[in-house]
């Protein structure tokens, strides 16, 4: 793969066609007062993903739908979302939950050292809807992943500060968020070959501090029939 030349970061959307991704979540929780810890938790789950596209549109957007599932196949918890998506990531049209969205590709062509601010859209805990936040992509080379050639992206959301609603009307928490990670992306065949990023955020009521770390990762793994 020549990144010299310059290469094209597209989402490509083939009706019929089925991924196969494995998805893991690392959730650590923290519960502070005055500076002591009161409360530790960590958990981590694992599922399985499958994303089908449906359809295309005349202006390269997709029709996805992803299953998920547990690695067991438990169907009575799956979950189903259907999107419309860009070439670049953005998510046009959503059923089933709120519009998120954990990438956001360049309009450009790439070379290394290429970077970009693209906006994402990522789910809180402890909210109601999601966060926008503009993160900072930055191209650091090429590298082969699962069969598949693949431009390695370094991202990140600088932290930042937002008020957030108290349920019960009960006032505003103060939370700061920060994300960091990166992407391998196979241009040719147009998917994400495998993401895993880290996202903190720090919510403050009063002398309490409620902290969450979340890693997630998502692999691909095949082509299914």
């Amino acid at each position: 793969m020549d990144l010299d030349s310059g290469i094209e970061l597209k989402l490509k959307f083939v009706p019929g066609r089925k991924i196969f991704y494995t998805l893991e979540t690392q959730l650590e929780q923290q519960v502070q007062r005055s500076g002591q810890v009161l409360r530790e938790n960590d958990t981590n789950f694992q599922a399985h993903l499958r994303q089908r596209v449906i359809g295309t549109d005349e202006d390269g957007s997709g029709h996805v739908v992803t299953i998920t599932t547990p690695p067991t196949g438990d169907q009575d918890q799956r979950q189903v979302v259907y999107q419309r998506l860009s070439p670049q990531g953005t998510v046009l049209d959503v059923s089933g939950m709120n519009p998120t969205n954990s990438f956001a590709l360049p309009q450009e062509k790439v070379t290394k050292d290429s970077s970009w601010v693209g906006e994402i859209i990522l789910p809180l805990p402890q909210a109601t809807q999601p966060v926008r936040c503009a993160t900072e992509y930055l191209v650091t080379g090429v590298t082969n992943f699962n069969g598949l050639e693949c431009i390695n992206i370094d991202c990140q959301v600088e932290e930042f500060e937002f008020e957030m609603p108290l349920p019960n009307n009960q006032g505003t928490a103060k939370v700061l968020m920060g994300s960091h990670g990166s992407m391998l992306f196979a241009p040719k065949e147009g998917i994400l070959a495998r993401m895993e990023v880290e996202t903190v955020t720090s919510s403050h009521v009063g002398e309490v501090v409620f902290t969450t770390s979340t890693m997630i990762t998502q692999e691909f793994k095949a082509f299914e029939n």
